[in-house]
């Protein structure tokens, strides 16, 4: 590279008289693909090519074809980058999506219809204790952060104790 470019370009110049003998991958001959170089490229996030065209950018519709293109790509890639929990981490990466809804002792992500506040009972108790009497290999990663009550990175009974306390002394709405 060179020229102060910060992106890779192709370059298929081997000094051949005609540019029909140059060493270009044989997509570039193709009739549907257009017929010449150079040839611009749009790639999305999938690195997939999305437009091309062998043309001059500067026709206004064409240009506007590259634009829509871009457009497009930037669109779908917006839709990859939601983040239900708003904790700044991906949805498709994020081990709990939801946990704004599996807070600690929340764990059938259940709220108040009135209130619209988290609500936690005996039933989120019983579900606690299920997930340590069964163990907590085959548990989603958004059950586990609501079993942990007490924040100490550890399910096991004592969150079991600290959350039926919580409920006989009326510290959680239900």
């Amino acid at each position: 590279m060179g020229g102060g470019l910060t992106y890779p370009i192709v370059d298929f110049e081997t000094g051949a008289a005609n540019w029909y003998d140059e060493d270009a991958p044989y997509l570039l001959y193709q009739q549907e693909m257009g017929w010449g170089l150079p040839y611009n490229i749009i790639v999305d996030h999938n690195m997939e090519v999305v437009w091309g065209c062998a043309c001059d950018l500067g026709e206004d519709d064409v240009l506007a074809d590259a634009i829509s293109a871009i457009e497009s790509a930037l669109w779908r890639l917006e839709d990859l980058n939601i983040d239900n929990d708003e904790d700044g981490i991906n949805n498709n990466c994020d081990p709990c999506p939801d946990s704004h809804l599996y807070i600690p002792g929340n764990l059938d992500a259940s709220y108040n219809s009135n209130t619209n506040e988290p609500s936690m009972n005996v039933i989120d108790l019983l579900l606690l204790a299920d997930v340590i009497e069964s163990g907590t290999e085959n548990v989603s990663d958004c059950l586990l952060e609501a079993s942990d009550v007490t924040g100490d990175n550890f399910v096991n009974m004592i969150d079991v104790f600290a959350f039926a306390t919580m409920i006989t002394d009326g510290l959680l709405g239900g």
